[in-house]
């Protein structure tokens, strides 16, 4: 069994080259954000940003597609059909179409920062290549 320390400065010698092989973990990605962060909100937004990278952001976002496509798949079944309120039905088509469309316009900003951190590591390495050239 291996022993868990606090922080890294606590370990063994030996052991803090460990660390490297557990960066992906969600536990350490926190410790380093805490290690960089310079004030609270830029601690409070590098946490957020790394939630929505984590794969429990990504089962929520799959989950909330889901409800949101049932609401709107019982809303048209049951338009006209709600013997108690009429409008149930649509309340139900319209919360889960926003609902999609809010999903999908996350999605799409998550997926546009992530080209933009890429075409960003681009533009830097090729500016690198040239002036190694020169």
């Amino acid at each position: 069994m291996s022993k868990r320390y606090a922080h890294p400065s606590t370990m063994p010698v030996n052991t803090r080259e460990d660390i490297t092989a557990h960066y992906g973990s969600f536990r350490m990605q926190l410790f380093e954000i805490g290690q960089e962060s310079a004030t609270i909100c830029e601690l409070i937004r590098n946490v957020f940003a790394t939630l929505f990278n984590s794969s429990v952001i990504s089962f929520f976002l799959f989950t909330s597609t889901i409800l949101a496509a049932i609401m709107c798949y019982v809303g048209l079944v049951y338009v006209n059909k709600c013997p108690a309120i009429p409008e149930i039905p649509l309340y139900l088509l319209v919360g889960g179409s926003v609902g999609l469309l809010q999903i999908s316009l996350l999605m799409m900003r998550h997926r546009r920062e992530q080209h933009e951190d890429i075409d960003d590591d681009t533009r830097e390495n090729i500016t690198t290549t040239d002036s190694n050239l020169c």
